[in-house]
């Protein structure tokens, strides 16, 4: 005689969220619309089924008026704005941002977020001091740098490489 056995090995969990960085750094501007993406935060746990689904949370410091400056999509980890920036130009925001496993249930980890209020000119970022031949020469490894490392800090970001003539230079110094 002989029997099948299934055995079915479930996992637990034992394991707590990772963020994919410690401190998150985002940017709005003074005319950021209310619930607009400011940054995404990622935290992964190598347990597996509903043992690493995560659940997000913010910790803000309360704000003399009372309301929270950013919220969170609770799955996926999405900060976005809650409040207008009106006259906040060079402010900045420091929270936490806390992920915990099990859909909120389980262990947690927690990350640094902080978020400066520019103006949108501000958040140009400008190679001046190089040589133009050398950064046309070494432009694509530039925009793919600023992909890599700026991107995933900021929702919505475009990177775009202009060449100013002789001329412009002059007249903005």
């Amino acid at each position: 005689n002989t029997a099948k056995v299934f055995i079915d090995v479930q996992d637990e969990n034992d394991h707590p969220p990772v963020f994919s960085r410690k401190l998150y750094i985002g940017g709005v501007t003074e005319d950021t619309k209310i619930f607009s993406s400011v940054l995404k935060t990622v935290a992964t746990d190598k347990d597996t089924g509903n043992f690493s689904a995560m659940a997000y949370r913010l910790i803000i410091p309360p704000t003399a008026e009372g309301q929270d400056s950013f919220v969170i999509e609770v799955y996926t980890g999405i900060i976005k704005s809650a409040i207008m920036f009106r006259n906040m130009r060079r402010s900045y925001f420091k929270f936490e941002v806390i992920a915990t496993d099990e859909y909120g249930k389980g262990f947690s980890s927690r990350g640094e977020v902080v978020v400066s209020v520019v103006n949108a000119l501000d958040m140009q970022v400008v190679v001046s001091t190089v040589p133009p031949h050398l950064v046309e020469e070494k432009k694509e490894e530039l925009i793919r740098w600023l992909y890599i490392t700026a991107a995933p800090q900021v929702c919505g970001m475009m990177v775009i490489a202009q060449q100013r003539s002789s001329r412009q230079v002059k007249q903005m110094s």
